[in-house]
């Protein structure tokens, strides 16, 4: 930091302030594992976080999840009108579902 005539500063950025937050957000699955596949084959392991909103499906929720898992970085999901899976399915270590207790 310097100070300059008129009282302003000017302050040199550590890069590391410049980073951003990536996250992989996805909606309406609608059981379709193909399309898992697909995207995943196209995308890298670059991605803090995966942020699921809703509509998985039910029949294909395993192995969607199976294949997201391998982005290694955390899930977070909700349900939506699609899913009827139990509230204590659980699908990895890495993924959460973040529904709140509605009451």
């Amino acid at each position: 930091m310097r100070f300059v005539e008129r009282g302003w500063v000017s302050l040199k950025l550590n890069p590391s302030y410049l980073l951003a937050m990536k996250i992989l957000a996805i909606a309406d699955i609608h059981n379709n594992v193909a399309c898992v596949r697909k995207l995943r084959a196209q995308e890298l392991n670059d991605y803090d976080a995966i942020a699921i909103a809703g509509d998985i499906g039910t029949h294909g929720a395993t192995e969607i999840f199976e294949i997201l898992t391998t982005f290694k970085c955390p899930i977070v999901y909700v349900h939506g009108n699609w899913d009827r899976l139990p509230e204590d399915a659980k699908f990895g270590a890495r993924a959460y579902l973040v529904h709140l207790e509605v009451f």
